[in-house]
């Protein structure tokens, strides 16, 4: 009997080791000018995350919906819905004023995965949804 449940153990032990996902992290700054100015979220999933999926530097990710027309954030709270319908999750929302006119927003999500690929799931630039427009046609 001993050895069923040490048998049982180590196989769950590898089935669980196979499997066990990793954290990956966004960090969406909000720009706010003013009192009426409009927050333009700069989206910063970091340097090797940024560059091995997009490959383009994190300020110039811009996302575009199923019809490739592109999304305008009215606010960043529309910013963190469209973060977690996606499957990302909000860690740490904080702000910083570096002037008396000029402060900026830090939300951080994450998204548990095992797959750097899921990372990108639900999150679409102009450029890919040409791509995958080709790859149909």
């Amino acid at each position: 009997m001993k050895r069923y449940l040490l048998v049982f153990f180590l196989v769950f032990c590898a089935l669980t080791s196979f499997a066990q996902s990793h954290k990956y992290y966004c960090e969406v700054k909000g720009y706010e000018k003013g009192v009426k100015s409009k927050i333009k979220p700069v989206f910063d999933f970091g340097e090797k995350v940024s560059k091995e999926l997009w490959n383009c530097k994190s300020r110039k990710l811009k996302f575009v919906d199923e019809n490739g027309k592109r999304i305008k954030f009215r606010s960043i709270v529309d910013t963190a819905n469209f973060m977690s319908e996606r499957g990302w999750t909000l860690q740490e929302a904080y702000s910083a004023a570096y002037s008396s006119k000029t402060s900026i927003k830090h939300w951080i999500f994450y998204k548990e995965t095992s797959n750097l690929e899921d990372v990108k799931e639900g999150l679409m630039r102009k450029k890919d949804y040409r791509k995958a427009q080709k790859v149909t046609e």
